[in-house]
């Protein structure tokens, strides 16, 4: 016997399995772009009045000059510059403050002048539980008296740096131009002529800096002036270039670490300076860990300090042209394939290796295989060829 649904019952029907459908399905981006002009042509003249009127998944267009400072309260949001696009706020407070549950994408964007004042943030203050990632943007001329210059990563909470350029800020010593409790990745940016702090600061949570130069940045008496690091969360730090930063250790510091998750590798640390000791890198009560296949030259004072640590210290050239003391601890020359010995460097600017470099692979004089020490390889323009006929080749050994 069939049985015939009336209207209403297949209307019922279908409401009660889009319903079900609703909860399972993922739910999918309705995000509106808006427009944020400065002239006044755009949906809102200011950032501040565009996210406060946006909701999760709204998209912000800027261009032009901002004077403000901006606070997003809990919002899923984009935000992207089109042409100039810079959030200038005049030093009048932290430029942009996170409110946790805010998840937020930033492109493209200049932020600075950003001020913080007691114990507050010049330029990103990222609460509890926010989620921020920043694409090709540039953070300069940010401070604070009594905090982190740049961005201040609270516990609980994620910022992503990628190809940035972070400049010309101070900050105080304690905090950090960058400072970070939670979790920190910062790649393939340039952090540069920075002042007052530790250019990259871990004091606690995870962090990975990977691929970056890090150059000419005076921490004056704070602890290092390329990157700090302390606590017990996962550190990496490979692939950057480390050069003339100045501090009381100049290159890259550790103490007290838990290095069971500790990495430092594939770094080139060059003319780093201290005032203190460590003029490439110090590392004092570290327990675990690996630091490995890092070229460590020039400087003052000791090159490398390990005090009280116990580390996996393998493949790394630790080597210095002033003659000042390599290592101040054990000197782990010759062992493990660490060698003491020229990088041969064909251009001093980019630090790129000779193609008979020492600390190229294969090429260990020691015969281990270590592959490239250090974060450049063999990126020196080849020597140029002039092209001759077979004649003109012949005319040279003609008497």
């Amino acid at each position: 016997m069939s049985r015939q649904w009336s209207s209403s019952s297949r209307l019922l029907f279908l409401q009660l399995v889009c319903g079900t459908l609703a909860g399972v399905l993922p739910a999918v981006a309705t995000g509106e772009v808006i427009t944020v002009r400065s002239d006044g042509t755009g949906d809102f003249p200011s950032i501040q009045a565009a996210v406060d009127a946006a909701i999760d998944g709204d998209i912000l267009q800027a261009s032009g000059v901002f004077h403000e400072t901006v606070v997003i309260p809990g919002k899923d949001l984009s935000l992207e510059g089109i042409g100039e696009a810079v959030l200038d706020a005049n030093l009048q407070g932290t430029a942009l403050r996170f409110e946790s549950g805010s998840a937020c994408e930033i492109r493209s964007l200049t932020i600075r002048r950003g001020l913080g004042e007691q114990y507050e943030v010049g330029g990103l203050d990222l609460r509890p539980g926010a989620e921020v990632t920043l694409t090709d943007c540039i953070l300069e001329e940010n401070a604070s008296d009594l905090g982190s210059a740049v961005a201040s990563v609270d516990a609980g909470s994620t910022l992503v740096l990628e190809n940035c350029l972070v400049r010309e800020n101070s900050g105080d010593t304690s905090y950090g131009i960058i400072g970070s409790a939670g979790s920190l990745t910062v790649s393939d940016c340039e952090v540069t002529q920075n002042q007052g702090a530790t250019a990259i600061l871990v004091f606690e949570g995870d962090a990975r800096v990977v691929g970056n130069t890090i150059a000419d940045n005076d921490a004056g008496r704070s602890w290092a002036g390329g990157i700090g690091v302390s606590g017990s969360g996962r550190v990496e730090v490979l692939g950057n270039v480390i050069r003339n930063c100045v501090g009381l250790t100049g290159g890259i510091a550790a103490e007290p670490v838990d290095g069971t998750n500790f990495v430092v590798a594939y770094n080139t640390l060059f003319g780093n300076r201290a005032s203190s000791s460590g003029g490439q890198a110090h590392l004092t009560g570290v327990r675990g860990g690996e630091i490995h296949n890092n070229l460590l030259v020039g400087g003052d004072g000791y090159s490398l300090v390990l005090l009280d640590s116990n580390v996996s210290f393998s493949c790394n050239d630790v080597w210095s042209t002033e003659g000042v003391p390599l290592y101040h601890g054990d000197d782990l020359t010759r062992t493990s394939g660490n060698i003491s010995v020229d990088p041969l460097f064909c251009d001093g600017d980019e630090l790129c290796l000779s193609q008979a470099s020492p600390c190229l692979a294969g090429n260990h004089p020691d015969g281990y295989e270590c592959g490239t020490i250090g974060a450049r390889e063999d990126c020196c323009d080849p020597t140029p060829v002039e092209e001759r006929s077979w004649g003109q080749v012949k005319s040279l050994f003609r008497p």
